[in-house]
């Protein structure tokens, strides 16, 4: 099942919660210790595009300067280090428009409600298979904003089912359904 991250913070919130998080990083749960949840191996791992609309392209780079006095489609509750960084300190100005999923900015990027976007690329090849024809209305930047892994989550009160999620992993790499899957999505795996 799939909730909006502000719904899924308020979850998590409650001492009692239950349940398995998936896809997901320590850093957006600002976990990089992993102390507040037990993590899994990583079990994917993924990379952060940037979009903008053909009409408009956006030439990224690290600087950020390119995405300056823009409109940047985000997602409710989403952080990002460095834009959020750049702003603080005066470096750059860009005007946040959230909403509750990547699909909801591609087709506000595609309307040219907002000047760009930072999409999983997994999520983006997903959003493309579902509209082919919308490929037509998109620019990707040659700089990505980096890659990641991606891993399941839970509470520390469940030791025993991470220690089950992480024996299982290996095993899954192992089904041909999930490798056609993940050869489809994500990256190949690296150190």
């Amino acid at each position: 099942m799939q909730i909006p991250r502000l719904r899924l913070d308020r979850m998590l919130e409650r001492p009692n919660w239950d349940g398995v998080i998936a896809w997901e990083n320590p850093r957006w749960f600002f976990d990089n210790a992993k102390r507040k949840f037990f993590w899994s191996l990583p079990i994917i791992q993924d990379l952060d595009l940037v979009i903008s609309n053909v009409r408009r392209p956006v030439v990224y780079d690290k600087s950020l300067l390119p995405i300056n006095h823009l409109t940047l489609g985000a997602i409710n509750g989403y952080v990002f280090d460095d834009v959020d960084s750049a702003i603080g300190a005066g470096k750059i100005t860009i005007k946040r428009d959230d909403v509750t999923s990547h699909e909801k900015n591609l087709e506000k990027l595609k309307l040219q409600r907002i000047d760009v976007t930072f999409v999983a690329r997994s999520s983006f090849i997903y959003y493309l298979k579902k509209y082919p024809q919308d490929r037509k209305f998109f620019s990707i930047s040659e700089i990505d904003r980096g890659s990641y892994f991606r891993y399941l989550f839970t509470s520390l009160k469940n030791q025993k089912l991470m220690d089950y999620i992480n024996e299982s992993i290996p095993v899954l790499d192992k089904n041909l359904t999930w490798q056609m899957m993940r050869n489809t999505y994500f990256l190949p795996m690296t150190d």
